[in-house]
């Protein structure tokens, strides 16, 4: 008798305990799919943004020494980082005449809303779509499934670690 009690508890705070993680989980695709959406960038766009994401602050002509041969014009460049302001992901500081611009959209945050348009888009929201997608693919080296396999148990790890409380 005590064991079927016992049993029925544990029963109880499983169906608990799995309850909370779907809600858990429909939370967090919810705020994938609500979260500020940035429009994608254009080439040009993603360029300049990738060179003041790591110098974290630069001058214009900064940004078009950063760039590679052949160099566009630096009015092209200006005028790029102009469209980044109106766009919300660029800002300045003043300086008289001189403009220091800086991220206003860390690199992650862009990263992970475009992949998850990407992912929303092409695969249905599926993850195992799109993971399987790139796992497919021939061109992937020993290397790089390596990596890939010592991050899914690292996601693996944590996840196991988020649910032990319950």
């Amino acid at each position: 008798m005590l064991t079927i009690i016992i049993v029925a508890i544990f029963a109880a705070e499983f169906k608990n305990c799995v309850k909370n993680i779907r809600k858990i989980l429909r939370t967090n695709s919810n705020k994938n799919m609500s979260s500020k959406e940035y429009k994608e960038l254009t080439p040009a766009e993603l360029s300049v943004m990738r060179i003041l994401w790591d110098k974290k602050q630069a001058l214009a002509r900064d940004v078009l020494n950063e760039m590679p041969e052949p160099k566009p014009a630096y009015n092209t460049v200006s005028t790029v980082i102009r469209v980044l302001e109106k766009k919300g992901f660029v800002g300045h500081k003043a300086y008289g005449t001189t403009y220091e611009y800086y991220p206003l959209v860390p690199k992650r945050e862009y990263t992970s809303n475009f992949l998850q348009s990407m992912m929303h888009n092409l695969f249905g929201g599926s993850k195992a779509a799109f993971m399987s997608f790139f796992a497919e693919e021939e061109s992937m080296t020993e290397e790089e499934i390596s990596e890939l396999e010592q991050l899914m148990q690292k996601v693996e790890e944590r996840k196991r670690n988020e649910n032990e409380g319950c």
